[in-house]
């Protein structure tokens, strides 16, 4: 009987599907707690959740998207266009002086898009061997 995460294939799915669930969870957070994901996150509670909604919808679709590419076509590439524009987006506005959430947001996802980088390389290795 064959127990555990055995193949980078594996591991690599599971990644997806932990990397899709963090965006529902985002997503969830600033549609239904929009005040305190800003407060959280350093903005207090001033002006229209509207954005902040809306942000919310944008990580539901995106996660449905991650998770449809994976299994239907056994692409990444949503995931790492969206991680490699988000590092780059919340990289420059910490830099322009944004909450602390903003530059952990873009430690986050770059850390998610390194490492579904480097299990799609060792897939493809393990594919090459054999």
């Amino acid at each position: 009987m064959r127990v555990g995460l055995t193949t980078w294939k594996e591991r690599e799915a599971l990644l997806v599907v932990l990397i899709a669930l963090h965006s529902y969870g985002v997503g969830m957070v600033l549609m239904f707690a929009s005040g305190f994901a800003m407060r959280l996150g350093g903005w207090g509670d001033e002006g229209t959740w509207f954005f902040t909604r809306q942000g919310g919808v944008f990580h539901l679709i995106i996660a449905t998207l991650y998770l449809l590419d994976y299994f239907r076509r056994d692409s990444i590439l949503p995931i790492v266009l969206a991680k490699s524009v988000a590092v780059v987006f919340l990289f420059t506005l910490g830099a322009l002086g944004e909450p602390w959430a903003v530059w952990f947001s873009g430690v986050v996802d770059g850390l998610m898009l390194v490492t579904v980088l480097g299990i799609r390389a060792r897939c493809a290795r393990a594919d090459a061997s054999g």
